[in-house]
């Protein structure tokens, strides 16, 4: 119950070996020089292709394929099917995982996973296309040097980088580095993340990058940085505030920031004392200076400015002068308007007392003056 034709071989029932073949299992078909299908219905069809024992229902189809798991499937050019139900097509494709895909160039070593030209996966239920490798669980690799290493994590585009668990990059030559990180553009500030698993309040969130990725750089490479607990950067990355801007800030229009200042939000409201502002304010220094910071990377205005000394200001008022986290001094210039206010109310005060001083001895004098004036005129 079986055919062999010229230089060919059978040895199992219902076999066919045609044309140099050789089919040694039931069912299974060899047709080409040095082909061989040992396994029951197996097909190997080419030059050398071969379907081994292990590999029931294989399909090699075309010139030195082989395929050695069950339900296994090569189809071109020395291509290898080697994990169950698994798929390789197109030239020196190899596809090892359970269920995988594999085409030209590529290995797909991941369970359920997709690897497209040139492209590798070893993650389970992972893809990669166009030059990528994904190395994780359900990660996504698209793009020449890209990298999924993260679980859930997807890379899009030229040499990017997805190595946070659930991280997403996309652009060119940007890094998700932890956990849900997002990052879009191209050459993110490097930095190593506290956690690629969990969420920490220090790594970052989300992140528009547009710099060159020099680690000697360190703040001047994200145009747009969200950390985790919600600190903000804009061309800086946010270390203490919850917005921090590196360079001026302007609106299309003219007008001021406002903020709650309701009584119903307020309790413990006392008056500034006008004489204790007065004596707060005598104690300020404003001074002149110019921008001297080659240690934390922002970008400071040129030229000659105003304002005060954090040290001197701390001084005299402790409570409004704290430490970011960098250990540099810091405080909010808008705090002591209140104290303006009452400053200038005191001085009021005593200009007001000084006019009434003044206005009470020039009546005196008048009263003088009369009193002279009569007694000359009665001489």
């Amino acid at each position: 119950q079986s055919l062999a034709g010229i230089n060919s071989a059978t040895s199992g029932t219902f076999a066919i070996a045609l044309q140099g073949g050789n089919a040694t299992e039931e069912s299974s078909i060899s047709i080409g020089p040095n082909s061989s299908s040992e396994a029951q219905e197996g097909i190997a069809i080419g030059s050398s292709s071969t379907v081994s024992s292990s590999a029931t229902n294989g399909l090699a189809l075309g010139s030195s394929n082989s395929v050695t798991a069950a339900n296994g499937t090569a189809i071109g050019y020395n291509n290898t099917a080697s994990g169950d139900g698994s798929f390789a097509f197109g030239q020196f494709a190899t596809a090892s995982g359970s269920g995988s895909v594999s085409f030209s160039g590529s290995n797909a070593a991941g369970s359920q996973s997709l690897a497209g030209i040139n492209s590798a996966t070893s993650g389970d239920f992972a893809i990669a296309l166009q030059g990528g490798t994904a190395s994780a669980s359900s990660s996504v690799a698209i793009g020449n040097g890209s990298q999924s290493s993260g679980n859930n994590s997807v890379a899009i585009g030229l040499s990017t980088i997805a190595s946070g668990d659930r991280s997403v990059a996309i652009g060119n030559d940007v890094r998700a580095y932890s956990f849900s990180e997002t990052v879009f553009g191209f050459n993110e500030e490097v930095y190593t993340p506290a956690s690629i698993t969990i969420s920490d309040e220090d790594d970052r969130l989300f992140v528009v990058a547009n710099g060159d990725a020099t680690p000697s750089i360190p703040n001047n490479n994200n145009a747009f940085t969200i950390l985790k607990d919600g600190r903000t950067g804009i061309m800086r990355i946010p270390t203490t505030n919850i917005l921090e801007v590196n360079g001026n800030a302007s609106k299309t229009t003219a007008g001021d920031w406002l903020a709650n200042s309701d009584r119903r939000l307020k309790k413990n409201i006392n008056t500034f004392r006008e004489t204790d502002a007065l004596q707060k304010l005598l104690q300020m220094r404003g001074v002149t200076y110019e921008w001297d910071d080659n240690q934390t990377g922002n970008n400071r205005p040129e030229g000659q400015q105003y304002g005060f000394v954090a040290q001197e200001l701390k001084e005299v008022f402790p409570e409004n002068v704290s430490m970011d986290n960098q250990g540099f001094y810091q405080t909010a210039y808008g705090t002591y308007d209140a104290l303006y206010v009452q400053s200038i109310k005191a001085l009021n005060s005593k200009i007001e007392n000084l006019e009434q001083e003044n206005m009470e001895l020039k009546a005196k004098l008048d009263e003088l003056y009369e009193m002279v004036k009569a007694q000359y005129e009665r001489e």
